[in-house]
């Protein structure tokens, strides 16, 4: 199964399936799940690691193009007024993170995810949804968007 997804959206899937470093999120893995979806699960993971690791890479090159070479960028200058590159880094930023990928996933089912939980999984969501539409044998209409990329 293949699906489409942003680089935004990417980043999410990140989260909800091996959560939060911290502990404030719980992803997918640290669920009660057959060992066999925790391995599908975990080799999504994997798969969507060099992707990852690019947009942090290029993210880097941005704020470093824009404040200078320094790592990080202050939203207001010296003299306290809004720093134009602060805002024209965001806004690239923001291109990058809206364009897409194919990221390849088996196909998901909901019923293999019995649990309850308090967290929320929109673009996981998303994958079970893709399978199903693929499953009755209905395309799913694509977003217009750039060339996307395979992984």
């Amino acid at each position: 199964m293949v699906s489409e997804l942003t680089i935004e959206q990417v980043l999410s899937l990140q989260i909800e399936i091996g959560g939060m470093a911290d502990g404030s999120r719980k992803g997918l893995l640290n669920q009660n799940l057959e060992l066999s979806l925790k391995f599908q699960l975990r080799q999504l993971l994997i798969k969507l690691e060099p992707q990852i690791k690019l947009f942090h890479d290029m993210k880097n090159e941005l704020i470093a193009k824009f404040s200078g070479g320094k790592e990080s960028l202050d939203p207001v200058d010296e003299e306290g007024k809004t720093n134009t590159d602060y805002i024209k880094c965001l806004q690239e930023i923001g291109s990058l993170l809206s364009q897409t990928i194919l990221v390849e996933h088996p196909i998901f089912k909901i019923e293999d995810f019995n649990f309850k939980s308090e967290e929320n999984y929109p673009v996981f969501f998303l994958l079970i949804e893709n399978g199903l539409v693929s499953q009755n044998g209905s395309e799913k209409k694509k977003s217009k968007s750039k060339e996307p990329k395979n992984i």
